[in-house]
């Protein structure tokens, strides 16, 4: 019976040593799971300042493109201001070369307030197309002087002289 005993205490001391080896272990992965834990907390918390950082530069970066579209905005209003202006001076331009070109053909001292300049208007196209015509019969001239002078002393036939 002693024998019994001792080898239920062998028995239950080597389930002891077992359970504590058992003990031991878990509580070194505890230990080592804990440190990982840490671990991943301090690179979850460096994550989070680097993403906090990059949102910082994407919210600073949408800031220079508006401010960079308000100004590309501006710059086009302008060019297309300076191009009004470009087409309103070439308009008043063209007006004060016309009335000059009136005042030189007619009385300079002519009151503008009662002119009609529709009728103006008229004349010049008339006067256009005048030079047009005028500039066309020289053109027939000139072609059947050169017509005249190439048929020479033989009356303008292509047959042979007799």
């Amino acid at each position: 019976m002693v024998k019994r005993h001792i080898h239920k205490l062998v028995q239950v001391l080597g389930e002891t040593i077992q359970i504590t080896t058992e003990y031991l272990t878990y509580e070194e992965k505890a230990v080592v799971a804990g440190s990982k834990v840490e671990a991943l907390e301090v690179e979850r918390s460096k994550l989070r300042k680097e993403l906090i950082s990059a949102m910082d530069e994407g919210n600073a970066t949408k800031e220079k493109v508006k401010a960079s579209t308000e100004e590309l905005r501006a710059e086009k209003l302008l060019t297309l201001t300076e191009e009004y202006k470009t087409v309103m001076f070439s308009w008043y331009y063209k007006g004060f070369k016309l009335l000059k070109r009136y005042l030189m053909k007619h009385n300079p001292e002519v009151d503008l307030e009662s002119q009609d300049f529709e009728l103006v208007d008229k004349e010049m196209e008339v006067n256009k197309a005048a030079q047009a015509t005028a500039a066309a019969t020289v053109v027939k001239e000139n072609v059947a002087e050169i017509e005249g002078d190439a048929s020479g002393p033989t009356g303008g036939s292509d047959a042979p002289v007799a």
